[in-house]
């Protein structure tokens, strides 16, 4: 250790230096920097919450030139918006329980009591996690109101089911830009995978329109286990490769859909889509985000459109890193006709080598999106309502089959009808579209197979699932 009079010596020697020296020396250093929460409790609002526990996520003071750099933007641990910063030591990492590491799982969710198409979509997520998933656990998540005969019926798939509590009091009208009517209410009912942590070193999230492949030459699905977390896609341009961190700043900056959509400097424009997410467990993070969630008046909140990923992304952005997951494992099939901002070049590739015969040889995973390109739609109404403009994706759950051979009948009709009837809103590529739904429909014909073969009919218990459900509904109206 150098003597006081030493170090007064050298810093007498620093405070000589040209600016251009000065600015060499801190980068020579690799100096960082890094904010830390707002510590005074005196001033933090009775019932609100606390202050985060951790810093923001240390960057570069300087970039090339000694300039700083674009990227070299960090996040408010409070508001999350991007701030200015000033010199700092780094905060030490949570060491990770040596019992959990390499303990992986793929971590699904099934929730409400119109559950029925998502159960048709937990079956084919899980017939291809049981095909090509790999030796990672799969774990669905399942509220008290789904049906307990489609529990046992996903277990035959490979499933390991288990039920948890919805995350309640989140701050709808802080969050949601529709708050009493949009389909995303309970959304933040996904953080609970997290808190998985006596089991699980990390947990990778699965929305549950989405069907898993394994095409040549490209690594699995369970390969994303190795990135560092968190990880998703990040959406849109610029888009990094895959495992690359992901600039805060990218969430901010995204000119043309702040012009187009209108969206206030004072929003993210970007971020990462929720649809396949790489979490290390943490149950104290979580603990802190729900008592963000439920503070109606935190400085971070904003309605959206998609409240859960806005705001995973803005808080791993700030207290971490995320790293870019390809979008050959989050592939949404519509969205160079639904979100154009978002359809990068990586996308286009993915299209590019497919043909009629194989639509997507480059994506492991396909995301339905969407909401007009949901498979399981197909099984139900497929006729306009009379009474309104109803078309196929807006019918009520009444379920046009009956069991698994009339599964097989509508297939082959769908097959032979075509596209155009039920992809009326899209122009440049319905063909590829079709492909990827039909894809879908060959997927859950094989599983329902396989599940049949065990001597249960998923099909069958669907349809007796809705009829009680339906059959109570009327009593209770009636009652009432």
């Amino acid at each position: 250790m150098a003597s006081p009079a030493k170090v007064d010596s050298i810093l007498a020697s620093c405070s000589s230096l040209s600016d251009a020296d000065r600015l060499r020396l801190l980068k020579e250093l690799s100096v960082q920097v890094q904010i830390k929460p707002w510590e005074d409790g005196t001033s933090i609002p009775k019932d609100t919450a606390p202050a985060p526990s951790q810093s923001s996520t240390p960057i570069s003071i300087m970039g090339e030139g000694g300039r700083a750099l674009p990227h070299e933007v960090t996040g408010c641990p409070w508001c999350r918006r991007p701030v200015s910063v000033s010199p700092a030591s780094n905060s030490t990492p949570k060491a990770v329980d040596s019992s959990k590491v390499g303990r992986f799982a793929f971590v699904a969710l099934i929730y409400g009591s119109s559950c029925h198409k998502y159960f048709f979509g937990a079956l084919v997520l899980g017939w291809g996690l049981l095909k090509a998933g790999g030796k990672a656990e799969r774990v669905l998540l399942y509220t008290n109101d789904v049906p307990q005969q489609y529990v046992e019926t996903l277990q035959a798939v490979g499933w390991s089911c288990r039920k948890i509590d919805y995350l309640k009091g989140v701050a709808k009208d802080a969050l949601f830009h529709e708050p009493k009517t949009s389909r995303f209410l309970e959304i933040f009912t996904k953080l609970r995978p997290m808190e998985m942590e006596e089991e699980y070193e990390k947990v990778l999230c699965l929305d549950i329109d989405i069907l898993v492949r394994s095409p040549p030459d490209l690594k699995p699905l369970e390969s994303l286990f190795s990135l560092d977390a968190p990880a998703a896609m990040k959406r849109g341009d610029p888009c990094p490769p895959h495992g690359a961190k992901v600039p805060y700043s990218n969430f901010w900056t995204h000119p043309q859909r702040r012009d187009v959509d209108k969206i206030p400097a004072h929003q993210q424009v970007s971020g990462i889509n929720a649809g396949v997410m790489l979490f290390n467990t943490n149950k104290e993070l979580v603990r802190e985000m729900e008592a963000e969630l439920m503070d109606w008046w935190h400085p971070e909140h904003y309605a959206t459109y998609m409240p859960e990923q806005e705001y995973l992304s803005r808080y791993f952005g700030t207290f971490s890193e995320w790293t870019h997951i390809s979008c050959k494992y989050n592939f949404e099939i519509d969205k160079n006709e639904r979100i154009k901002h978002d359809f990068t070049e990586a996308h286009k590739r993915i299209i590019a080598e497919g043909t009629l015969a194989d639509a997507h040889p480059g994506a492991v995973v396909l995301h339905y999106s969407g909401h007009r390109v949901k498979p399981w739609d197909l099984l139900f109404q497929t006729e306009e309502s009379p009474q309104a403009k109803t078309t196929w994706w807006q019918c009520k759950e009444k379920i046009g089959i009956r069991d698994a051979a009339s599964l097989s009948i509508l297939c082959a009709r769908l097959k032979s009808e075509g596209p155009d009837k039920y992809l009326p809103y899209y122009y440049e590529d319905k063909s590829r579209l079709w492909a990827a739904m039909m894809e879908w429909m060959d997927q859950l014909g094989s599983v329902v197979d396989y599940v049949k073969e065990k001597g249960v009919d998923p099909i069958a218990i669907a349809v007796s699932a809705m009829e009680l459900q339906e059959s109570k509904t009327k009593q209770s109206h009636q009652d009432s």
